[in-house]
């Protein structure tokens, strides 16, 4: 079983909290967004700054990869704002640059999440979300269509089917909704209560073809879409102990593999396997209560004969009461985890409920 451990950090990054982590497409560098109004971008190797970019959005609340082939082939990526406002950056010589800007119509406040599958974007606000085109000529950023929902706060939101549906997740009602996008404008397909307390965030594991749920209670519920409906099962649930709930932790998937991870509040990345529903590893990113809050993972092309690269993780923390926020990549090894003289040793007990239990190694 692959384990990780810690290849670089750097604990001089953003002044307020980080929202977001993206690796580039080929895994070089990783940029950062925070409630600083900054985007940073790193280099994966060692963690040196690489390039800051004030956004003038207020907090960037998260950050999407355009595909090449939808830009001339050129390497651009969005950034979505508390101003509710989206932004276009195109690759130059010198770095980033802003292309495109557009105030999503209608969104009153910070825009939550946003997806991009091809050339179309979908963002939500509040009720609302929003669908717009990512094109090669000007306005890249066009075709903006507004659809209201009357079930509440939309929280969170997927792209399936090759980008002909869209699942989103309701806050506090606990209802998910699939809407097709094969309709102007959208039609709703179906409406559905699940079991999970809330919906903080969202994420889909394509291979193995479930979803995964931040519930704001006590970790992440995992369900299956069935067909032909694609109707949500619930299947299981990883706990994850943490001192409150009410922080959206961002999860992510590997896309070629059954691993998980996401954050937490007390200092700690958690991964497992979404189909055997296994723990894998519990990595301390810094000791005390700290907020991961942000977690990204970078998987390279497929090895000859078939074979899979091993995945880089990424983790941010942030500490609000003192304005420090660090960044930490974590690469495969064969030897056991010791990062900063703490041994993740497992066992069962009421951290989780696969457990695990943290030794001071540091006499």
């Amino acid at each position: 079983m692959v384990q990780f451990r810690l290849r670089c950090r750097n604990s001089i990054t953003h002044s307020q909290p980080i929202n977001f982590l993206l690796f580039s497409p080929d895994g070089s560098s990783l940029l950062s967004a925070g409630d600083d109004g900054y985007i940073k971008i790193w280099s994966t190797s060692n963690l040196q700054l690489i390039q800051s970019i004030r956004t003038s959005q207020g907090a960037v609340v998260i950050l999407r990869w355009v595909p090449r082939n939808q830009v001339a082939h050129r390497s651009y990526f969005l950034s979505a704002g508390s101003d509710a406002t989206i932004k276009l950056w195109r690759e130059t010589n010198a770095g980033y640059v802003e292309d495109s800007a557009l105030t999503v119509p209608d969104f009153e406040s910070a825009i939550e999440d946003m997806a991009i599958f091809g050339s179309t974007v979908a963002l939500t606000c509040n009720n609302k979300f929003a669908l717009l085109t990512v094109g090669e000529n000007p306005p890249l950023l066009h075709d903006v269509t507004i659809s209201r929902s009357q079930r509440g706060h939309l929280r969170s939101l997927i792209f399936l089917e090759a980008g002909t549906q869209l699942l989103i997740g309701f806050l506090d009602s606990r209802e998910l909704e699939l809407w097709s996008l094969t309709t102007t404008p959208p039609s709703q397909i179906w409406s559905h209560r699940i079991n999970s307390r809330r919906i903080g965030n969202m994420t889909w594991s394509e291979p193995t073809s479930r979803l995964l749920i931040w519930n704001l209670e006590d970790g992440v519920d995992i369900y299956r879409l069935q067909n032909p409906q694609r109707l949500p099962v619930y299947v299981a649930s990883f706990r994850v102990r943490m001192d409150t709930m009410s922080v959206p932790v961002q999860m992510c998937c590997s896309s070629r593999h059954s691993l998980a991870l996401c954050g937490s509040n007390l200092g700690a990345l958690h991964l497992w396997d979404i189909t055997s529903n296994t723990h894998r590893q519990t990595i301390i990113h810094e000791s005390g209560k700290r907020y991961v809050q942000t977690v990204a993972v970078w998987e390279g092309r497929v090895q000859a004969g078939g074979g899979n690269s091993p995945c880089i993780l990424a983790s941010a923390s942030s500490d609000p009461g003192r304005n420090t926020q660090s960044i930490c990549v974590w690469a495969p090894s064969r030897f056991p985890i010791v990062n900063l003289g703490w041994v993740v040793l497992m066992f069962t007990d009421q951290f989780s409920d696969h457990g695990f239990a943290l030794v001071n190694m540091i006499g």
